[in-house]
């Protein structure tokens, strides 16, 4: 039979997390479904893990794929999308469990709603706390409220201040989970594999909202998110603030006229400067490595 939804999941270095997420799927997905793992990891440990749990559920229906190096995020996705054959697409990250059957509930949001072409469900801390996961799509005065921190009290940018358990339709979901149908991310010639990482699903939602859709949250699916269990390896700090803001260049170089992103190339020197001179000095008064290796990630965001 053929599956109503491709669940696709890019990982690297999640072998603490994928048997977790993949016992959701299996626990709380009615539809029928597939699973797309592209394994973007520099060794074999989460393909163990999956082996592992396919030896357990061996009638899993699980496609693994090996790409034999980081080929980014975008990247990844745009692999597993090109296996799929669901009508609907849900890209779901490694350090995710399903809390409910969300695929059901977000496939039935999108045929209740025409003119919505993309939606994000509830995001639970291992707490149970809400993530604020709504945003506004990034433009110059949104950065400077970020990185400023007035973001915080203002929520201009991450809507922090709207209650996130109630719908509402949106300029921008996280890449957590992103559920939409296959024709959609077809049309849009799905992610922009320029974005190693970071601001591939801003760059989408940009260009989805452009075409004319809808995005919504929709509240009523949920997920629990261990945010950035693979990224917050000391090894990878610094790399992942670096990535972030080269990818946050990136974004405005596409979408914004010349001055727009030399000012942003402003902000992101002296974020670089005073970021980096915060952390060296918290380095010296704490001796933590990860203070030293955050350092090092916005000195690296010089070199953008």
């Amino acid at each position: 039979m053929r599956p109503e939804v491709s669940i696709i999941i890019v990982a690297f270095r999640n072998e603490e997390t994928i048997e977790p997420c993949l016992a959701s799927i299996k626990q709380q997905v009615s539809l029928h479904y597939e699973v797309i793992v592209v394994d973007n990891s520099p060794d074999d440990l989460t393909v163990r893990r999956i082996g592992d749990f396919i030896k357990k559920t061996p009638r899993f229906p699980i496609t693994l794929l090996e790409p034999g190096e980081n080929t980014g995020f975008a990247s990844g996705c745009n692999s597993g999308a090109a296996r799929a054959q669901g009508d609907y697409l849900m890209f779901l990250n490694p350090d995710t469990c399903l809390q409910n059957d969300a695929a059901r509930l977000l496939a039935n949001f999108l045929k209740d709603h025409p003119g919505a072409e993309l939606v994000g469900p509830m995001v639970l801390e291992p707490t149970g706390r809400i993530v604020p996961t709504c945003r506004n799509l990034p433009n110059l005065r949104r950065i400077i409220s970020g990185v400023t921190g007035l973001d915080r009290f203002v929520g201009a940018y991450v809507l922090s201040r709207f209650p996130h358990d109630r719908p509402r339709r949106v300029e921008q979901i996280i890449g957590a989970c992103f559920f939409l149908h296959q024709r959609t991310f077809r049309r849009l010639n799905g992610f922009d594999e320029r974005y190693f990482m970071y601001f591939e699903e801003v760059d989408f939602c940009r260009r989805l909202i452009d075409s004319g859709s809808e995005i919504w949250f929709w509240p009523e699916a949920r997920i629990m998110h261990r945010a950035e269990v693979s990224t917050k390896r000391e090894d990878q700090v610094a790399a992942m603030i670096h990535t972030l803001r080269c990818s946050r260049r990136l974004y405005f170089e596409k979408h914004f006229s010349r001055i727009h992103h030399i000012l942003l190339d402003v902000i992101n020197r002296l974020e670089g400067i005073s970021r980096g001179l915060v952390f060296c000095y918290l380095y010296l008064c704490r001796g933590r490595i990860h203070d030293l290796e955050k350092a090092r990630g916005y000195f690296k965001v010089l070199l953008c």
